[in-house]
């Protein structure tokens, strides 16, 4: 297996590590997990402190972000929030991944 540097010239053309790893990750099908992995970390990133620690469980099905909170209050101000909890994720991971969020 090769070594991969920073950069590589291949065929006069400068390829960083970055634009080697998503040729890769697109060749193998990686991507949507990728992008799935992101998205979650995202959210994390997007909501205050009290609102992740009443997210029991969080997924990804059918370009649908899932949230299940244990929290009615927690629920009642998610839901001002999730247009632009939807923005920011999809900003984050750098493509619109998420369409919509559902509260349960």
């Amino acid at each position: 297996m090769a070594i991969l540097r920073k950069s590589t010239q291949r065929k006069g053309k400068e390829s960083s590590v970055n634009d080697i790893m998503d040729a890769v990750s697109t060749f193998y099908g990686w991507n949507d997990r990728l992008n799935k992995e992101r998205a979650m970390n995202a959210y994390a990133l997007c909501v205050d402190a009290d609102i992740l620690r009443c997210t029991e469980n969080f997924y990804i099905k059918d370009r649908t972000l899932h949230l299940q909170l244990n929290s009615a209050a927690a629920k009642s101000n998610l839901q001002y929030q999730l247009g632009n909890i939807k923005m920011e994720i999809n900003r984050i991971v750098g493509t619109e991944l998420i369409e919509s969020i559902i509260l349960s």
